[in-house]
């Protein structure tokens, strides 16, 4: 998980988060919990968290952008003392659009959930930078969710599943850990979505 981070400064070791040193800025959870195709009770269970843990919304690998190169697709959530720091990664090679479907990557948005159901993002590098980290999160959820609805419609129960299986392979979930075999399930289900090879432009002489 350490590599998804980047370091950045302006940590406080008393605190344990980073500090702003613009205004905070502060959203409603609901909208963006939509938006990532979760349900409403996950700001509860965001709650719940202890410091030191780290949930994994999705974890999965897949084809990557040429064969011998996987890809892979997370999203994970820890909570620290004073916040939350959310990262997630897209790299997989899927689909016949796979070349407009680029690769993200979030490092480290933090922000503390308020009373009301609402977030307030924290951060050094500006107040669009935590909405950037909240969007690119949310643009993963919303391809992992697609793609267990795909599994879930060509009979894939093994790499699609639903919330009420909570060590599914593809669905946005919770939980520390995964078992090799769903990883498997959804590896080779995905197989079947890889993207076309990228082709090499002509040289313009």
């Amino acid at each position: 998980m350490s590599g998804l981070y980047l370091t950045i400064t302006g940590y406080t070791g008393t605190a344990g988060v980073m500090l702003a040193s613009r205004p905070p800025v502060v959203i409603d959870a609901d909208p963006w919990l939509r938006s990532c195709r979760l349900p409403y009770c996950t700001l509860a269970r965001f709650r719940a968290m202890r410091v030191g843990d780290v949930y994994l919304l999705v974890d999965f690998d897949g084809p990557g952008i040429v064969p011998a190169v996987g890809g892979r697709g997370a999203v994970h959530l820890e909570r620290e003392r004073g916040a939350y720091v959310l990262g997630a990664v897209w790299t997989l090679h899927l689909c016949r659009n796979a070349s407009r479907r680029g690769h993200l990557w979030v490092p480290a948005t933090h922000f503390r959930i308020l009373s009301g159901r609402r977030l307030e993002l924290l951060g050094d590098k500006g107040p669009g930078a935590p909405l950037d980290g909240l969007r690119l999160a949310s643009v993963v959820l919303r391809r992992a969710a697609l793609l267990s609805r795909w599994a879930r419609a060509s009979g894939e129960q093994g790499a699609g599943g639903s919330w009420d299986r909570p060590s599914t392979a593809l669905s946005p979930q919770f939980f520390h850990r995964r078992a090799g075999t769903e990883i498997a399930a959804a590896a080779v289900w995905l197989e079947r979505l890889r993207g076309p090879a990228l082709t090499v432009g002509k040289e313009v002489a």
